[in-house]
């Protein structure tokens, strides 16, 4: 990937205390799991790292959060 195709973090000054909150608690189920959350803290959009075979990305759409292949 290109740097200029990552998307610029946020400040963390600007991020909402509740998205702090949401993004911790997907981080730390990720962990839990057996996941690695990839992304910048409090970002947008939350990227991980699954080992393959991982029944972590179907669990995870079970939750109706969305989970995208890499190609």
């Amino acid at each position: 990937m290109l740097m200029a195709d990552k998307p610029e973090p946020e400040s963390t000054a600007r991020v909402s205390a509740a998205r702090k909150r949401l993004w911790t608690a997907i981080s730390d189920y990720v962990h839990g799991q057996g996941g690695w959350v990839t992304s910048p803290p409090y970002s947008r959009f939350l990227r991980i790292e699954v080992e393959q075979g991982s029944s972590l990305p179907v669990q995870l759409e079970k939750r109706d959060t969305v989970c995208v292949a890499p190609e």
